[in-house]
């Protein structure tokens, strides 16, 4: 099986484009991820359809997903889906297109793009585990077959059954 790994929310270190990225998030735990020494700052953003897509079409055909931090829900902390962007050009956005391996100017070009881009929010924040794996589910195509909600295995929790 070819499986992709989704956080329930983003997460990047340093000053690179993360469209969502929201402050507010910076209460969600990470002791593993510092925000000091080499990697600069540790940031996270909401769940964004847009990167779900590029990361699907640069990761190929999936049987399946397995989500982590599902347990963001249970301490009632308003996640919100992006489902597009909004550019200066007054364009939307709902998939990048991939560029060809090693093509740094399709990269610098993503890059402007992303860091200018203006996210496009659903109506109202997910309720749920289960809304946020719904929408997972409807933008990859494929089953999100377990997720975790918690940091051990313990915490994993079957979704769906495995063909």
């Amino acid at each position: 099986h070819h499986l992709g790994l989704l956080r329930s929310y983003l997460t990047r270190h340093g000053a690179g484009p993360l469209p969502t990225h929201d402050a507010a998030l910076d209460v969600l735990s990470e002791p593993h991820n510092p925000s000091d020494g080499w990697q600069g700052a540790f940031r996270r953003g909401h769940p964004d359809a847009v990167l779900l897509r590029y990361a699907l079409d640069a990761a190929g055909p999936l049987h399946g997903l397995l989500a982590s931090h599902l347990d963001v829900f249970d301490a009632g902390l308003p996640l919100r889906w992006c489902s597009t962007y909004a550019t200066s050009a007054g364009e939307t956005v709902s998939r990048l297109p991939l560029g060809a391996p090693h093509d740094l100017a399709h990269q610098s070009w993503l890059t402007s793009l992303l860091q200018s881009a203006q996210p496009r929010y659903a109506p109202r924040p997910l309720a749920s585990a289960a809304e946020w794996v719904q929408r997972a589910e409807a933008v990859a195509g494929c089953p999100v077959w377990a997720g975790s909600h918690g940091p051990t295995h313990a915490d994993l929790r079957w979704l769906k059954e495995l063909a």
